[in-house]
């Protein structure tokens, strides 16, 4: 169980500092589209990171996978988001070079996370971890 709780703290911990680092980056650009995406984002890094709180309160007294806890976090709507923009974009200012660096290291990050967790599934005997 403490090899769990450890591999919680950093899911913690990066979930705390992508959802930082995603409403910094709201506030930066001047792109209504970046704005609305980064935004967005960081709310799904919230919705994560809430969830990581509850399974660390049931793992820390010693329980099994909490059947409180779903499995599944609301979808992204970030494509949504985009399609239903992709009418003004005529309208919006150009990204800059600093919104452009900004979504590469999201996306590193977004590709991190999934490895992270990945391999912390395959070290698991239970499916729902």
């Amino acid at each position: 169980m403490k090899k769990h709780l450890d591999s919680l703290e950093v899911a913690l911990g990066n979930e705390k500092a992508e959802r930082a680092f995603y409403l910094q980056h709201a506030k930066m650009t001047s792109n209504a589209l970046g704005k609305r995406m980064f935004e967005r984002i960081a709310s799904e890094e919230e919705q994560h990171y809430e969830r990581l709180v509850q399974l660390r309160e049931t793992w820390s007294k010693g329980d099994l996978w909490p059947e409180s806890v779903p499995l599944t976090v609301s979808g992204t709507e970030v494509k949504s988001l985009m399609r239903s923009m992709a009418i003004e974009t005529s309208l919006l200012p150009a990204g800059n070079d600093n919104d452009l660096a900004a979504v590469r290291t999201a996306m590193e990050f977004e590709l991190r996370g999934e490895k992270f967790y990945a391999a912390l599934g395959d070290q698991s005997a239970d499916p729902r971890e």
